[in-house]
């Protein structure tokens, strides 16, 4: 994601370089190039336009800081490597940012011991956030047992609780006790 934003502003700035050197610098400069569509540089903010004048990007001076507007899109055409706002929503590539890059929903893994859950994120699963939780009719969502419990009571032993294993690139494994009931969901981040 940062080498194409990098990529990205650094065309915008060696554009916008390039244009101030040939036009010098005013309060209002109006460039039109063939690999730039409708751009105007203005003394505190740089403003992408399209061809009838509607503002598609802006790069606001904030004093000390800086910032960046993206109008919001009604329709996509194309996800794939684009960052985009979508009614408020930050976009990357299709997946609004902060979300996870797998999520398996609720599952209730019924009589099964374990179950295998295919992602396909790819990339090093060094560089993985795993988030699992529990979620039953008594406990709500809840991480009481994640991780797997031995409870002695008297004579019978009962095993409790969710754990992942086996994580790697492309799936990863989920465990469950044997007396665990309710559900259970596992979201995986990439970075």
């Amino acid at each position: 994601m940062n080498k194409h934003i990098t990529f990205t502003f650094l065309l915008l700035f060696l554009s916008f370089s390039f244009c101030f050197a040939q036009q010098g610098t005013s309060e209002e400069i109006k460039v039109t190039k063939d690999y730039l569509n409708s751009e105007e540089i203005i003394t505190d903010k740089v403003a992408v336009k399209d061809s009838e004048g509607n503002i598609l990007l802006e790069i606001n001076d904030e004093g000390t800081e800086g910032s960046i507007s993206l109008k919001s899109l009604t329709a996509i055409l194309s996800y794939a490597g684009k960052l985009y706002n979508k009614d408020g929503n930050l976009f990357w590539n299709g997946r609004a940012v902060n979300s996870p890059s797998f999520d398996s929903g609720w599952l209730d893994l019924g009589s099964d011991a374990f179950r295998v859950l295919d992602h396909d994120i790819g990339g090093s699963e060094d560089n993985y956030v795993v988030d699992l939780q529990i979620k039953s009719e008594t406990s709500k969502i809840n991480n009481k047992y994640v991780g797997y419990e031995k409870v002695v009571d008297g004579t019978r032993t009962y095993y409790y609780g969710y754990y992942y294993t086996d994580l790697t690139s492309q799936h990863i494994e989920i465990v469950k006790g044997a007396y665990e009931e309710g559900l259970v969901r596992v979201r995986i981040w990439a970075y």
